[in-house]
């Protein structure tokens, strides 16, 4: 400063700072939190056939943007072929907003089955979110129909020979 008589001139600022806006992910199924690298879902026991109708489990899951700014999802994918994703998902998700997805369980074999869960998306510490899935493939029931000793098998025949039709039980 060069003026002669206030060689020093002080004065106060004040101010709020705010946040930079950033998204947050948050993944639930229900109300259960499934956290980033630790979160997981029990489809429980479901019948080994694999058509993807009849023996089908299904859930939906919940993706929630915490965050102050857009959520964007750029992919969804599920490892394994025992699990799929069956409803679409909005990509951009705003502020304090959510989106669902379906998922389907539908074992091709029996035991246990392991699949991961991975979103990609623009959240700046868990750009890559990723849960476990898992669900049990339940043995596939087996009749045999047997006379005696001899199976009778499926479409097969079996001969009684002759029976007289007298109408007595």
């Amino acid at each position: 400063n060069n003026d002669p008589d206030e060689g020093v001139y002080t004065f106060q600022v004040t101010g709020t700072g705010t946040a930079v806006p950033a998204p947050e992910i948050l993944v639930q199924q229900g109300v259960t939190d499934l956290l980033d690298g630790a979160g997981s879902f029990d489809f429980g026991s479901v019948y080994a056939d694999g058509d993807g109708n009849t023996a089908s489990s299904y859930a939906t899951f919940t993706i929630w943007n915490l965050g102050t700014a857009d959520l964007t999802i750029s992919s969804l994918t599920i490892s394994g072929s025992d699990f799929d994703k069956t409803a679409p998902l909005s990509s951009t998700i705003p502020s304090s907003g959510s989106t669902t997805f379906t998922v389907r369980f539908d074992p091709l074999t029996i035991y246990g089955k392991y699949s991961t869960i991975t979103i990609t998306c623009n959240d700046a510490d868990e750009g890559t979110y990723i849960f476990a899935v898992t669900g049990t493939g339940s043995g596939t029931p087996d009749i045999d129909i047997w006379r005696d000793t001899t199976n009778i098998l499926n479409n097969g025949l079996y001969n009684f020979g002759s029976v007289e039709a007298d109408g007595v039980g």
